[in-house]
């Protein structure tokens, strides 16, 4: 072992800070200026979260067990969905079901920390306990041991990965940028509109619950985990012992909008660009395929993601055949979408399809460089590649 390197327990490199939540019975403790995390707003891979879907506010902070990280602290999901990873980019909060990890500056490089969390992601699963959620302690820190360099070579080592999630973050923020110039677009076509038709009369509903005949030895699926902000932010892997033919999930296409139609939350779209030949869908999303003569993909997705559908979704669910709210395909298929004549069309395919073509590539580089992030990780921190 190279002599510039130490064997230490993960718990010796940083300090551990619990999570908490105020009480929701009391209005004064929430939507303040403080961003409080859950999992939900940190599971897409990306190094920072900007944004938590809860805020609270001082009084709800200081009448609680939450604590605030500072710029660069991580947060680490320890129950249900375990060791999902970010780090803060500004001071927030979070509840108990994550714990912050503030690195021991005179031990570890707190970029550096993160990088090594993401690879030892997996002996933190193996390692935690729980028989009805599998949850990460402060034990199963204590119980890690891993090789750690000097700090000249971690800070090395961290520069080299962080540039290319620098890079992938600036072509999410770029994406983002488009994505509010397409909204503004769509949203000034469609006040021109004078014709309003069904969704079923320009888009295919299915659900998805049919066999798939043939699977290949592994599959990606997308459950409504992956989507936030009707984003799809990941794949998730689906091993050859889970696939269960007898209730299959539905291959997606190019174009295809998913739509979670049952769940607690109704609000989960998204937009199938570029999948790969072994994605499918699980079951309880409805698979909307739009007629591409007749209406934008893009302009589609805009079109069911504003506030006022949003909360037209929430109004016609039901409860009369699942304990949460759902809502029927034939429902679904009523929405009322506004169309238009054959130059308008053209004008928005013309106006919205560069944009979405520059948001695929874009999402293809990313790709790329998660793929060249995590296959070179694990060869640096183990020094088999040199810097």
């Amino acid at each position: 072992m190279n002599k510039k390197t130490i064997r230490i327990k993960l718990s010796e490199m940083m300090e551990i800070i619990g999570g908490g939540t105020p009480k929701t019975s009391n209005g004064e403790y929430w939507d303040g200026d403080i961003p409080w995390l859950s999992v939900k707003d940190f599971n897409n891979d990306y190094r920072y979260v900007y944004e938590t879907e809860k805020r609270i506010t001082t009084k709800g902070l200081q009448n609680s067990s939450a604590k605030l990280l500072d710029k660069d602290d991580i947060v680490i999901s320890a129950r249900g969905t375990v060791g999902e990873l970010a780090m803060i980019p500004f001071p927030m909060t979070f509840n108990q079901s994550c714990y912050g990890l503030r690195a021991r500056d005179e031990i570890v490089d707190k970029h550096f920390l993160y990088y090594l969390l993401k690879d030892t992601v997996v002996n933190l699963k193996n390692a935690s306990h729980g028989s009805v959620f599998d949850t990460i302690t402060k034990n199963t820190f204590e119980n890690i041991e891993v090789v750690l360099p000097d700090l000249g070579s971690q800070r090395a080592i961290a520069r080299t990965l962080k540039s290319l999630d620098d890079k992938i973050e600036n072509s999410k923020k770029i994406n983002d940028n488009l994505d509010e110039l397409a909204n503004q677009i769509i949203i000034n076509y469609s006040s021109k509109a004078k014709k309003f038709v069904p969704l079923s009369e320009v888009a295919s509903l299915n659900r998805s619950s049919y066999t798939l005949k043939t699977l290949p030895q592994e599959i990606l699926y997308l459950d409504t985990g992956n989507i936030t902000n009707n984003k799809i932010e990941k794949l998730s892997f689906l091993g050859c012992e889970d696939k269960k033919p007898s209730r299959a999930r539905r291959k997606v296409m190019e174009n295809d909008i998913i739509y979670s139609t049952v769940r607690p939350n109704l609000r989960h779209f998204g937009l199938i660009i570029d999948p790969p030949e072994n994605l499918v869908v699980s079951t309880g999303f409805v698979t909307i395929t739009p007629d591409v003569q007749k209406i934008n993909p893009m302009f589609l997705m805009n079109c069911l993601t504003t506030t006022s559908m949003t909360e037209h979704l929430h109004g016609v669910a039901s409860t009369s055949t699942t304990a949460y709210p759902s809502i029927k395909p034939s429902d679904l298929g009523k929405i009322e979408l506004p169309i238009f004549d054959v130059e308008d069309f053209k004008l928005i395919n013309t106006t919205l399809n560069p944009i979405s073509k520059k948001v695929n590539l874009n999402n293809l580089q990313n790709k790329k460089l998660t793929m060249l992030r995590d296959a070179i990780l694990p060869k640096l921190l183990n020094s088999e590649i040199k810097l």
